[in-house]
């Protein structure tokens, strides 16, 4: 016959390790917690650094530098190394960094219609562009280089955005965005 000591001495251990079993689930839903927490803070800090990056460009296949992407360093960069990325004949949209420019041509091997789009005359950087005009979702290879922050030597960057110009026009949340797009 087992006696109520037995039984209360059987409940308390089972109290006691279903309190301890509760423990472990409530430190890890503490340790998820701060992993998600992390994640997320990688992820914006990520998204910062792809909208205003620090050198070279971001392409985007979608309009205000949304959608698939990739990033580039200085050079020439042709439709291989473009498909092998993001696609060719995929890029809407860009992000270039301060002291960098991109000329953009609409076929392979550099030829085709070109545009180049460059640091503001500010000398701002990061920031973002739609391509329009025969540009959008038709580069097919494109030129990024660094631009002298020397503001005499700025004439090197055969086309500056100052407002619209052919090719390209601000993305959402840039100076001269016009809603449009």
């Amino acid at each position: 016959m087992i006696s109520s000591l037995s039984l209360r001495l059987s409940r308390a251990a089972h109290d006691e390790d279903l309190a301890g079993f509760l423990q472990v689930i409530l430190e890890n839903q503490s340790i998820e917690s701060e992993r998600a927490g992390r994640e997320t803070a990688t992820k914006a800090a990520d998204a910062e650094r792809i909208l205003n990056p620090t050198s070279g460009v971001y392409v985007f296949t979608d309009r205000n530098c949304k959608g698939k992407h990739a990033g580039f360093g200085g050079g020439r960069h042709d439709m291989d190394d473009i498909a092998r990325q993001i696609g060719n004949d995929a890029i809407s949209s860009l992000a270039i960094a301060k002291g960098w420019s991109i000329t953009l041509f609409t076929a392979a091997g550099f030829s085709g219609e070109r545009t180049t789009i460059g640091p503001r005359r500010d000398g701002v950087g990061g920031d973002q562009y739609n391509l329009t005009d025969g540009f959008d979702n038709e580069v097919s290879s494109f030129i990024i280089t660094g631009v002298s922050a020397d503001p005499s030597r700025r004439n090197q960057v055969t086309s500056t955005y100052h407002g619209s110009a052919t090719g390209y026009t601000p993305a959402k949340g840039q100076e001269g965005y016009s809603g449009e797009g």
